[in-house]
């Protein structure tokens, strides 16, 4: 009898041992998020996903996982998080989301490249949820513009180079002015490369298709080369503007993006020096003589001396014959 009860116990101790009890439940909770003010800017949606393992993230993984967010150009970021599980859109008229007290939820707006739009992007903020908590998150300006870099022969920024816009029609270049395309340069709108050799194309919006520019003024000391002729921009009716051939990042608060700096297809180079009339005949080309210093003042007094001797000359003449 005793040996049954022992069982019976036994039996319901390791039966209320094997039953998986319910975990901490966790409050449910409301965050408010704080919009920026980013000026002159289209206000995207807002996103909200869920972090992996989120109700285990310590306050020191959720720094990194801002700093590893942060770094990611736009669309590395839209890549980035195609991978989580969304929670909600916000549109720009809501502030607020409903989450789980103590969970962690990457918040961000995704910037869809859209060419010559300027939209306000919400740097991505990794958050961990409590009661009353209000975000307000970083905001930066995005604007996809044509843009690439000016340097010489060494890989060092140019300032001073001076480039045009054109585009060829029926057999024809045409250059972009202030009043519509003209197939002269003479009244071309240019844009300059600035110190960091930067040069970004702010004019009027371009209809999809292909265009080039081109260089019409080398920065003093170099001449301009036949790559900086023809820098290929291509327009596209939707996605990321190229230039020769490289896709370009937005500019984000007027910069471009560190990892933009390193596309070699955005290096334009000019060489040093001016360019050099042919020889054909293996000689030095034919001068006309000028007198270098010092030499003009000696040619004017043998010159009057000539005349004197002529004078004097001429004066003996007329005597001799008289």
């Amino acid at each position: 009898m005793k040996t049954n009860w022992l069982i019976a116990l036994t039996l319901f101790a390791g039966l209320g041992l094997a039953v998986e009890r319910p975990g901490p439940v966790r409050a449910a909770t409301t965050v408010t998020l704080r919009r920026p003010a980013v000026a002159h800017c289209l206000q995207p949606p807002i996103s909200v996903y869920a972090v992996p393992a989120a109700n285990q993230l310590t306050a020191p993984a959720v720094t990194k996982l801002n700093q590893q967010y942060q770094a990611m150009a736009p669309e590395q970021l839209n890549s980035a998080v195609a991978k989580l599980k969304s929670v909600t859109t916000l549109p720009p008229s809501q502030t607020t989301f409903a989450a789980v007290s103590g969970h962690a939820y990457l918040v961000v707006a995704q910037a869809k490249p859209e060419p010559f739009a300027t939209k306000a992007w919400l740097g991505p903020a990794v958050i961990k949820a409590r009661p009353g908590l209000t975000v307000s998150p970083k905001g930066s300006r995005v604007t996809f513009r044509p843009y690439f870099f000016k340097v010489d022969e060494t890989g060092a920024p140019l300032a001073g180079a001076a480039f045009a816009l054109t585009r060829w029609v029926a057999g024809r270049r045409d250059y972009l002015t202030a009043t519509g395309w003209r197939p002269t340069a003479k009244r071309a709108l240019t844009w300059s490369s600035r110190r960091s050799g930067l040069v970004v194309y702010t004019g009027p919006k371009l209809s999809p298709g292909n265009y080039a520019f081109k260089e019409v003024r080398a920065p003093r000391g170099y001449r301009i080369s036949p790559t900086a002729r023809h820098v290929a921009l291509h327009v596209p009716t939707k996605g990321a503007l190229q230039v020769n051939q490289v896709s370009l990042a937005p500019l984000v608060n007027g910069h471009v993006l560190a990892a933009m700096n390193r596309a070699s297809g955005l290096a334009v180079v000019n060489m040093r020096g001016h360019p050099r009339m042919p020889n054909t005949a293996g000689q030095a080309p034919h001068q006309l003589w000028l007198p270098h210093a010092g030499e003009a003042k000696a040619a004017l007094v043998g010159l009057g001396v000539c005349l004197i001797t002529g004078a004097w000359w001429l004066w003996r003449r007329s005597r001799s014959t008289s």
